[in-house]
């Protein structure tokens, strides 16, 4: 039991040194946050000059060009606006987590741990505040800190 303690503490501290290095995950959110927002401005603004394209068209008397222009201006429209409401809607937070995972698991997988215990901690660091480590959690509750919790917890 104890050296199964002392690698699971092992395995912890590299887990836990791992998160204090990261910043990619949220630099990598908040740059997919400002590109949908973007993306969606910018498609507005592109209906908005089709509009008035449209109404110019119309005033030539191109009416099925008018027509053709008004339906591609409601079209970009749209997708402006269905991209502005997914940046404002999306689980950003979960999309963190996943891709704090990923990267954590790809550091970490060549060291030769129990993946089971790898890819559970690293959910576990995740889920944490910044300021809370995995050793404190452990402290705090040795029982979260089993195989058979480790499994329950990736099934989640």
């Amino acid at each position: 039991m104890s050296k199964e303690r002392t690698e699971l503490e092992k395995v912890i501290d590299r887990v836990d040194n791992s998160f204090d290095r990261s910043r990619r995950s949220i630099i990598s959110v908040v740059l997919s946050i400002f590109l949908l927002a973007a993306a969606g401005a910018i498609a507005i603004g592109l209906a908005i000059d089709f509009a008035q394209l449209a109404a110019l068209a119309a005033r030539g008397g191109l009416i099925d060009t008018s027509i053709n222009t008004l339906a591609l201006a409601v079209a970009t429209g749209a997708l402006g606006l269905s991209l502005l409401t997914t940046a404002v809607t999306f689980d950003w937070e979960k999309q963190r987590r996943g891709i704090e995972h990923r990267q954590h698991y790809k550091k970490l997988k060549g060291c030769g741990f129990d993946s089971l215990t790898l890819h559970a901690l690293i959910v576990m660091g995740s889920m944490l505040p910044k300021d809370i480590t995995l050793k404190q959690a452990l402290a705090a509750n040795s029982e979260l800190f089993t195989e058979r919790e480790f499994a329950r917890r990736l099934l989640e």
